[in-house]
């Protein structure tokens, strides 16, 4: 939770001594001082002189201060004429050093976020348009498995595979030979040759829609049985 501390400053601005005016404490004429005060208001984010006048008035021979209730019209008809005689500052604000970086914070921050929706708005439009429009040589980095038979699969761990070509809703893909580790997938690049291995026909319907490798088939369901597209590019 941000707290601001607000401050208020009333910053003498005309000080007189009337020879007429008379102390209603001690009844001493000409020892009435009259200060006439402007308000400014301080805060960690800035420093602001508002237009706001104040005045008090002090007794110098009883060393009293004189409420505003006490106030006689002589002293109320001098304080308004000080205060028409004094040099009073312009309102005006100026904003701290401490503002200045808080606001080049926030907008770093909102800038940083948008770039990161926008990364995410590209990259997610990328996405949609590479698999709408497979195209050959285009690759694809897959976590995949095959049933070998009815009661034995096996993973064949992550690599990338290219696409051979594209047949009416037959996409041929073939594997490389080479496996990703895991822990280096979300860094790994396709290589650009060694794509000898394993080749499978997958659906394209499949592939355009749900965005996933579903083979036909071979016969008595053996084949590529689970694939998983972890990363994509293009040629």
């Amino acid at each position: 939770m941000l707290i601001i501390q607000v401050k208020s400053i009333f910053e003498p601005i005309h000080i007189a001594i009337p020879e007429n005016l008379k102390c209603p404490n001690c009844g001493e004429k000409g020892n009435v001082e009259v200060t006439v005060y402007q308000k400014h208001i301080e805060t960690g984010f800035s420093y602001k002189v508002t237009k706001k006048l104040s005045g008090t008035a002090h007794c110098t021979h009883c060393s009293t201060d004189i409420a505003n209730v006490q106030w006689s019209p002589e002293i109320e008809t001098t304080f308004n004429r000080l205060k028409q005689e004094a040099r009073v500052q312009k309102p005006s604000v100026k904003w701290t050093t401490t503002f200045k970086l808080f606001l080049g914070f926030i907008f770093l921050a909102f800038a940083f976020v948008g770039y990161q929706i926008y990364a995410l708005y590209t990259e997610n439009k990328d996405k949609q348009h590479f698999f709408e429009n497979p195209t050959a040589n285009h690759k694809i980095l897959v976590s995949h498995t095959v049933r070998e038979d009815y009661s034995k699969t096996h993973d064949y761990g992550n690599n990338w595979a290219v696409i051979r070509k594209i047949d009416g809703d037959t996409i041929v893909v073939q594997f490389h030979n080479n496996k990703v580790a895991l822990e280096e997938v979300s860094d790994s690049k396709a290589p650009k040759k060694g794509y000898n291995g394993p080749t499978y026909k997958i659906k394209k319907s499949e592939f355009q829609k749900q965005q996933r490798v579903t083979e036909y088939h071979k016969k008595n369901g053996l084949g590529l049985y689970y694939a998983y597209i972890w990363n994509f590019e293009k040629e």
